[in-house]
């Protein structure tokens, strides 16, 4: 008995076989959050795409590179994590198993790939992510702003002077239910996608 069976293979020739520069580390998250973003999971989750020309690209390894300044991690130092080259084809959700992270701390790191040949690729653009606030503790606050008023909606707000020129600012705010942020008078931007919908607790 006879049974159909088609094969179809892909051989580079010498001309045509990939350098490192033929592909390329992209899209880093952290959580599988964009850049910049807080996290509050004390070991994230690390994720990267890899974009190749020409088919059948897959990646044979990594190395994970996550330090504490740009500076440091310009110099292909990770001295708060340094994963060395890793024998795996997995990109997506990489726990970070470095030093313990602390509230608010600013993390830069980037990624170089392998590929079945062993050819290494450039390493990565720098990406960055915040630590949240770890624990109650974190939240430091010595005094409540304070409600100011009656009702199921109250206005919190408070005035304060930046006495130097602010070079990075951060806000934690949590709303029951629904909280519009505002600045100067100004709505906080990106919230809007970010804002949980109003929540009738008498209800759900």
């Amino acid at each position: 008995m006879f049974f159909p069976f088609a094969a179809f293979v892909s051989i580079p020739t010498d001309s045509s076989e990939p350098t490192k520069n033929d592909y390329r580390v992209v899209d880093l998250r952290c959580e599988n959050l964009p850049e910049n973003s807080s996290v509050e999971n004390p070991a994230p989750r690390l994720s990267w795409r890899t974009q190749a020309i020409g088919q059948n690209w897959q990646q044979s390894a990594y190395r994970v590179l996550v330090a504490s300044s740009e500076q440091t991690l310009s110099s292909n130092r990770g001295d708060l994590w340094d994963t060395g080259k890793v024998d795996s084809a997995n990109s997506y959700n990489i726990n970070y198993r470095g030093k313990a992270l602390a509230s608010n701390q600013r993390c830069f790191w980037k990624v170089q790939t392998w590929d079945l040949r062993g050819q290494p690729s450039d390493w990565s653009q720098v990406g960055k992510w915040d630590m949240g606030i770890l624990g109650v503790a974190g939240w430091g606050a010595s005094t409540w702003i304070g409600t100011g008023q009656p009702g199921p909606a109250p206005f919190l707000r408070r005035e304060f002077l930046a006495k130097k020129a602010v070079k990075r600012a951060r806000l934690f705010a949590s709303g029951l239910g629904y909280a519009e942020l505002h600045l100067n008078g100004n709505r906080v931007a990106p919230t809007v996608e970010r804002d949980p919908g109003y929540t009738n607790f008498d209800k759900r």
